[in-house]
């Protein structure tokens, strides 16, 4: 009897050794996109994920260098195959930190034995249209007028004016003193319709505003965020759109007719003169 229970335990034994023990096999993961991806505050990326495993699927997470994303998922029981989606969206954060900057993100899947790890990149764009910054004078003509085109960067007189281009008009007037209108205002007509007639009902409509905000706060997200309403000289609306007795220091939001948006800064008011100094920001394109 003893002789036949050794002969099991060898037997027993030698199949124990025969039967090869097949390690873990760490889980899977896909995702797409997989490739350099941009990203903006205007424009979030989705990414699905894919993940599989043999065993109990336990936690996905997603961190990135520079922290800036964080993500973490814990799955539910006998969890082996699963796809999902989620969006990054760029937090409100300052654009010009981040711009132009690669970010490296770590996608990681883990089993009851295993993880699983794959990067990806996203270049972080500004979003925002740029702004543009220059600096202009405008003098007022013996009639009181002076054109301007931010789009030509070029100045108008009455006689020579672009109707389709004038995109702000600078009145020097006894009463109103310095104004800064859009080039349709009925406001020209009323006064000066006596000394200079004009039809201007066909030219460019700019909306403006007076702004009391500081000159440095002006940036790319502001002014895309810069809903401009428009302000009536004198308060009356046959006047039309535009902001008079302009002081220094003061700042007028503006949005032209295609849709750029921007601000002027008065620098300097030559009270005695027929002359106004400007300091204007104005976005490279419309969105």
């Amino acid at each position: 009897m003893k002789k036949y229970f050794i002969i099991i335990l060898l037997f027993l034994n030698v199949l124990v050794s025969c039967v090869e023990i097949q390690p873990s096999q760490p889980p899977t993961i896909t995702i797409t996109p997989d490739e350099l991806t941009e990203i903006s505050i205007l424009k979030p990326v989705i990414y699905t994920v894919t993940v599989f495993s043999n065993e109990d699927l336990k936690k996905f997470k997603l961190t990135s260098t520079p922290t800036i994303f964080v993500k973490d998922t814990t799955f539910g029981e006998y969890s082996h195959h699963l796809t999902f989606s989620f969006s990054l969206k760029l937090p409100n954060i300052t654009y010009s930190t981040y711009n132009d900057s690669l970010v490296t993100l770590k996608f990681e899947v883990s089993d009851e034995f295993n993880t699983t790890i794959k990067t990806s990149q996203l270049k972080i764009t500004q979003g925002y249209p740029a702004v543009i910054n220059k600096s202009i004078e405008l003098e007022a003509q013996p009639d009181g007028l002076m054109f301007y085109s931010f789009s030509a960067d070029s100045l108008y007189t009455l006689a020579n004016v672009a109707k389709d281009s004038a995109e702000l008009a600078f009145v020097w007037h006894s009463t109103y003193k310095h104004v800064l209108c859009s080039p349709d205002a009925h406001f020209l007509n009323t006064v000066l319709q006596e000394y200079y007639p004009f039809d201007n009902t066909i030219m460019l409509h700019t909306k403006a505003q007076r702004l009391y905000s500081d000159w440095d706060e002006i940036d790319a997200k502001y002014l895309y965020e810069y809903v401009v309403s428009e302000y009536y000289i004198n308060g009356n609306l046959s006047n039309g759109v535009g902001v008079n007795n302009c002081e220094n220091g003061y700042i007028i939001g503006f949005e032209l007719i295609d849709g750029r948006k921007g601000a002027l800064e008065i620098t300097n008011v030559l009270k005695t003169t027929n002359k106004i100094y400007l300091n204007i920001k104005i976005q490279e394109y419309a969105l």
